[in-house]
């Protein structure tokens, strides 16, 4: 059908009838435009949700975690997106002068924190109970003996065996049983004694350091004369038989030389004799005879001489002496520990620091 122009109502009819398709397709124009427009806005939301969908997986994203609680996967991605890849907040470092006026601004806080951790050192030092050390210095023992025309020096035990023997449980536990305690299992007084009784060897080789704490002056020096009595039986028990020998061997060596000699006088003087009487000639044989006997006499005196002025060397104080203390027991009369000023500086250090540390903790957490 042909729309024309026409005249009158007839024409406006006309009119009418041919301007409704054409407002329908401009409507359906528009709305296909539309459409398209959402469709491609759509598509760049898909590409978008498709970008972040392939960072999160390459950032370790686990969906199944996800849909196992519950969660809409498709919700979750952008806000595990956004978390992942939001940026940490900035904390900005305090300066140096802030903190030290924030200090001076809290120094009431301070020197009372301070206040307090001494007053708490103090009552410490009160609870904890006084230790007194103890030490002594111990010779080992020495024997001399006479191996031939020299003398041979050995000590009783040696210093590195009498050092082990001192830090063995058993010789410790005999300690405190000669002291009257019971058991360390049950007192702490023993427990104090048998963990810090031990001996180490000095800078001579046969002298020993020995050192203990107790919990009064007078245990821990008793200690330490029980422990030396310990070693000093142990001692004795291989330094008399050694000496007793010796000391027999002496008198045998010097009752032998005093008869020799005898027998010595006794030829010289027949000789003598004989030579005064003019009966040389007569009893040359018997004088002969007279003479070698008292020529051999004389060597042997000679031997038991040196055998004898031997064992007399060795026998001195100077070569063979039992084990001994050089150093007698001392403790001091000021216990060793706890010491009072230090466990008032250290809780007053200590009460500063916590001090210091409530003044700064929030301004660094404002910060």
């Amino acid at each position: 059908m042909a729309c024309d122009d026409g005249a009158g109502s007839n024409g406006l009819r006309v009119h009418a009838l041919c301007a409704a398709p054409i407002e329908r397709s401009e409507a359906t124009l528009y709305r296909i435009t539309k459409a398209g427009r959402f469709m491609e806005r759509l598509l760049a939301q898909a590409a978008q949700i498709g970008r972040i969908c392939r960072d999160v997986h390459n950032s370790g994203y686990n969906a199944a975690e996800h849909r196992s609680r519950g969660v809409g996967t498709v919700l979750e991605i952008p806000r595990t997106y956004f978390r992942m890849h939001q940026e940490p907040p900035a904390f900005s470092t305090p300066s140096p002068r802030s903190l030290i006026r924030q200090l001076f601004k809290s120094l009431k806080l301070v020197v009372l924190a301070g206040v307090v951790g001494a007053l708490a050192g103090a009552a410490v030092s009160h609870f904890v109970p006084l230790r007194w050390a103890a030490s002594m210095t111990v010779q080992i023992g020495q024997i001399t003996t006479t191996g031939g025309p020299t003398l041979e020096r050995r000590p009783i035990e040696e210093p590195l065996t009498v050092v082990d023997r001192y830090n063995l449980p058993s010789f410790r536990l005999r300690v405190v049983k000669d002291l009257g305690l019971p058991s360390p299992d049950v007192a702490g007084t023993s427990r104090e004694i048998f963990d810090s009784l031990n001996a180490t060897q000095e800078t001579s080789p046969n002298l020993i350091h020995l050192h203990v704490t107790a919990y009064s002056r007078q245990q821990a020096e008793a200690a330490l004369r029980f422990a030396f009595d310990e070693l000093s039986v142990a001692h004795r028990q291989l330094y008399d038989p050694e000496v007793d020998g010796m000391k027999r061997e002496f008198d045998n060596s010097s009752r032998k030389l005093a008869a020799a000699e005898a027998d010595y006088a006794r030829g010289y003087q027949a000789i003598r004799s004989s030579a005064d009487q003019g009966k040389a000639a007569l009893d040359s044989a018997r004088n002969i005879l007279v003479t070698n006997m008292t020529t051999q006499i004389n060597l042997q005196i000679l031997q038991l001489k040196q055998q004898v002025a031997l064992l007399q060397q060795a026998l001195s104080p100077m070569n063979t002496y039992p084990t001994r203390v050089v150093e007698a027991p001392y403790a001091p009369l000021r216990p060793r520990s706890p010491s009072a000023k230090l466990l008032i500086a250290a809780g007053a250090i200590l009460g500063l620091l916590v001090g210091a540390a409530l003044a700064l903790g929030p301004s660094v957490k404002r910060r």
